[in-house]
């Protein structure tokens, strides 16, 4: 389930993009990390730069973001962020893969293989943009920068190596126009920010209440009534059977982007003692000036 929430502000030393195709290790990005990377609970995280046409796949290891690997990439012919279908560009945002095509379901232009992404997602059809089918797939053609209608484009033993650090539905993928490098001590800063944000929605859930529950979330929040009151009531139901409730995020990730961040992680709620696992969320929160 997707949520829309609000959160405070966040401060961000910017560093200058790294230009040039193919190109992108440099002294600046291998002692920098992006700034979008602010905690990864598990798995791996894909960042690309559609300025540099570079993908970077990053793990954290408990103390510190790792590269595992880079690879030079094309993007949409056009620039700028995705608006519509048919534009020629490719979106902007944190993103999931959703589908795998292999080898045999794929035209040769698609490579050795596709991952279809989950454009246009809860934000950016708030802001009314559309299109589908951003997928992140190989090639049959030599690599050049900017040839793709709006997807993502790795050579076929780049798509290869880079899908096996992909879960689906798991592995966020960041889509900037340029990636800001930062020093790793910035993601502490980032991380405190939007830790108590967290820590009060995780309580205010165990309290049960609808009303204050929905004091979480912006007046225009796409998480609607009914859904709030789903989640209230499967609180309240589970406090019938007496004792304190606790919910705990387990593997929490942070990641932002540009005008908003996506919290993941597994609820892990305990009863009377008794752990119970109730699956994985998306948090979507999103910075509101004068609130």
């Amino acid at each position: 389930m997707l949520l829309f929430l609000a959160i405070i502000s966040l401060s961000v030393i910017a560093m200058s993009p790294v230009p040039g195709f193919g190109s992108g290790t440099t002294d600046e990005t291998m002692s920098f990390i992006p700034d979008s990377l602010v905690s990864l609970g598990a798995g791996h995280v894909i960042v690309v730069d559609k300025t540099m046409q570079r993908l970077f796949v990053y793990r954290f290891d408990g103390t510190s973001f790792q590269r595992t690997y880079e690879a030079a990439c094309s993007t949409g012919k056009n620039k700028g962020t995705k608006i519509r279908s048919g534009d020629a560009r490719t979106p902007e945002g944190i993103y999931f893969p959703i589908k795998f095509f292999s080898d045999g379901e794929l035209a040769p232009i698609y490579g050795s293989m596709a991952f279809d992404l989950s454009y246009p997602n809860i934000l950016d059809r708030k802001e009314g943009k559309n299109g589908n089918n951003i997928w992140l797939h190989g090639t049959d053609k030599p690599l050049a920068p900017y040839q793709s209608n709006g997807c993502i484009t790795l050579e076929n033993g780049d798509i290869d190596a880079v899908s096996r650090f992909i879960t689906l539905d798991e592995t966020p993928i960041i889509i900037q126009d340029y990636i800001k490098w930062v020093p790793p001590l910035v993601q502490i800063a980032q991380r405190e920010d939007i830790t108590p944000f967290i820590n009060d929605w995780t309580s205010t859930v165990c309290d049960g209440s609808v009303q204050k529950l929905a004091g979480l979330y912006g007046k225009n929040s796409r998480y609607d009534e009914e859904d709030k009151g789903r989640l209230a009531g499967q609180i309240q139901t589970l406090k019938k059977y007496g004792g304190d409730v606790t919910l705990v995020p387990k593997d929490l990730s942070l990641l932002k982007h540009d005008k908003y961040t996506v919290a993941l992680f597994r609820e892990e709620f305990t009863v009377n003692g008794r752990p119970y696992d109730a699956g994985s969320r998306k948090l979507f929160l999103k910075k509101l000036r004068n609130e």
